[in-house]
């Protein structure tokens, strides 16, 4: 994130309105100056009309300017609400297309909220005060430079000292930021385990130990941030005595030109007044880059961010309902990071249609199997893949759904969390299935326009489950994972799911902790995990 891209981003009408908005605004200085110097001009034979008409341009000058302000920080906060959207979407599109191994939700959280703010605050919009500042500044020191070149130089010259810490201090502000920004992550994660794991936490009475890590999370977090405001304040310190000093020696200069009669005492108070023009947007100018220096790891980590993303694998990607998918399991091995493997070397192929049944004891990797199928996990050797007529099939997670014990719910209408980007689907087509799976009955006629909370919050977990699966009927999905999808409900709804699941033209792979034997012989083939090997084997009723 840099400044030509800033530039690519932003209307050019746009920039050019606030160029000449910002140069309007930029007569501050020289006005301020005229004015006051004029003062000392008037004297007894001076007339009222004179007094009047003085006091009538300084009025008007002065709103001319003020309106010129307004309109550059109008077209400023209009660049910047444009801006921040782009890049808030950006990221988002960016975190969304993570590969599943790279997502982590706190540290994306943390970039939305935090890392962008941050560009935000002190970046996008220093940017633009310091191009302002510098407008100021410039447009002064052509003033000073006409009003006696000599001392105006001198002026100049020692402007630029505020500069001289930020060039001197950056890496020093910049780790202070880096270690702030990590503190915050830290924070927000800490945060994130005490509520969405409330409930586990209040069943083990751990309340003490995440008050305790939260402790120490927003300790450490409120120290980072003192340490960053304090080498800020230091910084900001040593700018101001050098800004100081740069206004004391070339004033020491303009008055011995005073005391030698080769300067009048009038345009000595006019350089004053327009070099706090220069030397005070200098030192703001200063300041910004120092500000802007400290935001470098951030941008490049956004930027990294966004440059690495493949987007448009999210926004293309539409769901191919005429496809009869083959999955293939071709040499597949799998473990979690430093443990031993799952299982190696599995060869199996699911023919389109099959309802298959997967079993074998807790912690066999029955689940694990289903993620890897779904790509929620990435096999450490061989592949996992889906064919029809012979060709491989781009998109395999959109050509399947995934019906969970604990399935996610989205904080919208019943109608929306059923359709999400699905168009043409009537009222009458999402009523037969809720019926079908006795939720029409429960939720009532009025449901699809009902919001029930977060997560879901208002529903139990069986009509959740239901409403999942309705909606891998109505995206007409063709293959569906099921991992106990229907643990939460009671055994005569449960058969009835499962005879709209054997009779749907898909392909049923299903995790059963316990089943019977009648309920087995409703599949077609049983994948029994055992000693780290699967072998499959066709059911006959």
């Amino acid at each position: 994130m840099n400044l030509r891209q800033l530039w690519n981003d932003i209307p050019k009408w746009k920039l050019l309105l606030l160029f000449i908005a910002m140069i309007g605004a930029g007569f501050d200085g020289i006005i301020m100056s005229q004015v006051f110097s004029s003062v000392s001009k008037f004297s007894k034979k001076s007339t009222l009309n004179q007094v009047t008409i003085f006091i009538i341009y300084s009025i008007g000058f002065y709103i001319l300017i003020e309106l010129s302000a307004l309109i550059k920080s109008l077209l400023q906060n209009d660049i910047l609400k444009n801006l921040n959207e782009e890049y808030k979407m950006k990221v988002i599109k960016s975190l969304a297309a993570k590969e599943v191994e790279n997502r982590d939700v706190a540290q994306s959280i943390s970039t939305l909220t935090v890392d962008l703010k941050l560009i935000e605050d002190k970046y996008f919009s220093v940017i633009f005060n310091c191009t302002y500042y510098f407008i100021l500044g410039l447009i002064s020191m052509i003033y000073l430079l006409y009003l006696s070149p000599f001392i105006a130089l001198l002026f100049i010259v020692f402007s630029f000292l505020p500069m001289l810490p930020s060039m001197v201090f950056g890496k020093y502000l910049k780790t202070a930021t880096d270690d702030y920004t990590g503190a915050n992550t830290n924070f927000i994660r800490n945060i994130k385990d005490l509520f969405q794991g409330y409930s586990v936490i209040e069943t083990y009475g751990a309340f003490s130990t995440f008050f305790r890590r939260s402790q120490d999370s927003i300790e450490n977090l409120e120290t980072k941030s003192q340490v960053m405001g304090n080498r800020h304040a230091i910084v900001g310190m040593f700018s101001s005595v050098f800004a100081w000093f740069s206004y004391m020696f070339p004033l020491a200069v303009a008055l011995i030109f005073v005391i030698n009669g080769k300067l009048e005492a009038t345009a000595v108070i006019a350089l004053l007044l327009a070099s706090d023009r220069v030397i005070y947007p200098f030192r703001n100018v200063s300041e910004y880059f120092r500000i802007i220096k400290s935001t470098e790891s951030t941008r490049e980590n956004i930027a990294s961010l966004i440059a690495n993303s493949d987007v448009e694998k999210l926004e293309n990607s539409p769901a191919d309902t005429t496809i009869a998918p083959e999955i293939v399991i071709e040499d597949l091995s799998f473990g979690y990071n430093g443990e031993e493997k799952l299982f190696s070397d599995i060869n199996i192929n699911i023919p389109y249609g099959k309802k298959v049944l997967i079993t074998g004891k807790s912690g066999s990797g029955k689940s694990t199997i289903l993620d890897l199928i779904q790509r929620v996990l990435i096999p450490n050797s061989g592949d996992i893949y889906m064919i029809d007529e012979g060709k491989k099939i781009n998109n395999q997670p959109q050509a399947m759904a995934r019906i969970q014990q604990a399935p996610y719910y989205f904080e919208l209408s019943l109608r929306d969390n059923l359709i999400m980007e699905l168009e043409g689907v009537s009222d009458e087509v999402l009523f037969d299935i809720l019926n079908k799976l006795g939720l029409l009955e429960e939720l009532g006629q009025n449901c699809l326009s009902e919001n029930y909370g977060e997560n879901g919050s208002l529903l139990s977990g069986g009509q959740k489950q239901r409403i999942e699966i309705a909606r891998a009927l109505i995206h007409d999905k063709k293959i569906l994972l099921v991992d106990e999808g229907t643990s939460s409900v009671d055994k005569k709804l449960s058969k009835k799911i499962q005879d709209i699941f054997f009779k749907s033209d898909m392909t049923v792979i299903e995790v059963a902790h316990h089943y019977d034997e009648d309920r087995k012989n409703n599949y077609d083939s049983q994948i029994e995990i055992c000693d780290k090997r699967l072998t499959i084997n066709e059911i006959t009723n």
